[in-house]
């Protein structure tokens, strides 16, 4: 890039479950909008042909291939800061293990007035502060130690309002590395684990009147994600903004989930407000290792996600960098005055549910800049609650499971139909307002499979065991927006207004 040599990484997820190597991506940063890009291949491989996307910005005659048929070279367009490079191929579907597909990201430089100062008295250093807690709150799970007592749990299994109370068996901790870990067992934690450091952190930003910024310096993290609950910062209603901060040399990591029934994103903000995450660290959601490990299918799992805004407003990302999401790369639910700019959400692996952007629902959202890698719709909308069919589908596949007398059942499914109780209770309450008002502009959106554009799964419904609540969907404007689909996709654009269950 401008005669500077930069590595493209390999987003390579053979080794959990084979979810493949689709894509490699080159990140940098340039005080250019249309730099020089000079692409080497390694190898045998000869460049026989090239399509760039969007196509529309880099035709055929803006191409340029060496005589030896190892190099491209082109200028990047100042329309969009990304591009999608295929070598030999035209189409998503085109990517394999032996010909990844290039994705190139050229973020503006960062500016230095906007980074916060690890030494100012609003900030707090979460490396030192986590290494602090450690040493005071080290994690002493123990495989096969009682992890929670026996107990009960009860649920309106079926959406539908009858209660149902589930007995389930005590749970032990078991190894990290397990797999299929199911409630009412838990993974003992890595003895890295900042998941309660993180927690404690916010707390002490909320209880010292100086302190508004978490700062994460560079350096790894493990954790069950960047958990932000019920964080009041309205400063007119006795609340106090946050800021976050990640350093681009912050990696953080989600850790293997307590259980495959938990929910833990990469970033999950949910019944907060005036927030602001910035910086460029990455947030590696861990979604392949999760899939191979845990399995995530509706009858056992709830919803999963990337970065989740949930009933939350006032919410603002700068430059955020997630990859390896869980299920959608980008979501969000009954939310309000979402700002999201320059974000990235690169998961361009083989499982299934990876959306773009999935806008749930929600009003005046604005999306200005976004690159998204998948492997579902490039963007959606009106999919609400789409956590709704835990544990209901387990008895839908199984009507064999007694519902009058739930002790007679077996283990397992008391300690599903428990399980929903615990993680996924708030199923039905995701999402139930209009959404209004999404502008999307400079972005564009990779997938092998799936639409385009599709908004609108569950907005209307007559069913309830869904809910009884029909939504509208208007004001969607799309200015400079590209979605790269496969060609045995779903469809350009759906609009559709009906209840999927």
């Amino acid at each position: 890039v401008a005669n500077v040599s930069v590595p493209a990484i390999r987003y390579d997820n053979t080794v959990n479950g084979n979810q493949g190597h689709n894509m490699d991506v080159a990140r940098f940063a340039s005080n250019s909008l249309t730099p020089k890009i000079e692409i080497n291949i390694i190898g045998g491989t000869e460049i026989n042909s090239v399509t760039i996307h969007p196509v529309r910005f880099y035709p055929q005659k803006a191409l340029a291939i060496s005589a030896d048929r190892k190099t491209l070279t082109f200028e990047m367009v100042k329309d969009l800061p990304y591009a999608i490079v295929i070598i030999n191929g035209d189409d998503p579907q085109d990517a394999s293990t032996t010909n990844p597909q290039l994705t190139l990201i050229n973020d503006p430089l960062e500016e230095p007035a906007k980074q916060p100062s690890l030494s100012a008295p609003n900030v707090l250093n979460f490396k030192t502060f986590s290494e602090n807690y450690l040493r005071k709150n080290p994690n002493t799970d123990s495989v096969g130690q009682i992890c929670r007592p026996a107990g009960s749990v009860t649920d309106a299994s079926l959406n539908d309002g009858r209660l149902f109370t589930w007995n389930h068996e005590a749970g032990r901790f078991v190894s990290y590395t397990s797999k299929r870990v199911a409630f009412p067992n838990l993974r003992a934690r890595d003895s890295n684990d900042l998941s309660d450091a993180l927690q404690a952190a916010l707390e002490k930003i909320k209880n010292t009147p100086e302190l508004n910024t978490l700062y994460i310096p560079a350096g790894v993290y493990l954790w069950s994600g960047l958990k932000i609950h019920n964080w009041n910062g309205d400063a007119n209603n006795g609340g106090k903004p946050l800021f976050v901060y990640t350093d681009e040399n912050a990696l953080m990591i989600n850790r293997q989930k307590e259980c495959r029934e938990a929910i833990e994103p990469a970033i999950y903000i949910a019944y907060s407000s005036y927030i602001t995450i910035s910086g460029r660290g990455i947030h590696d959601g861990q979604g392949c290792l999760s899939f191979s490990t845990d399995r995530k299918d509706a009858k056992n799992t709830p919803h999963q996600g990337g970065v989740v805004i949930k009933k939350s407003n006032n919410i603002t990302f700068n430059d955020t960098y997630m990859r390896d999401s869980q299920q959608w790369n980008w979501e969000t639910h009954d939310v309000v005055d979402i700002n999201l700019n320059n974000i990235k959400g690169l998961s361009p692996y083989n499982h299934g549910w990876i959306d773009g952007l999935n806008l749930s629902s929600g009003k005046n959202i604005t999306v200005n800049g976004s690159i998204t890698l998948g492997n579902d719709d490039a963007f959606a909308t009106g999919h609400y609650n789409p956590s709704n069919e835990f544990p209901r589908r387990t008895y839908t596949e199984n009507k064999s499971i007694n519902l009058t007398n739930t002790d007679a059942n077996p283990a397992e499914i008391l300690n599903t139909f428990a399980a929903a109780g615990v993680y996924n209770k708030d199923r039905l309450n995701w999402s139930n307002s209009d959404t209004e008002n999404i502008r999307i502009s400079n972005a564009i959106g990779w997938t092998r499979l799936a639409h385009c554009i599709r908004a609108g799964i569950n907005t209307k419904s007559n069913n309830p065991e869904t809910d009884t609540c029909g939504r509208l969907l208007k004001g969607f404007y799309f200015d400079n927006y590209h979605a790269i689909v496969g060609r045995n996709g779903s469809g350009d654009i759906r609009f559709v207004n009906y209840n999927s269950s």
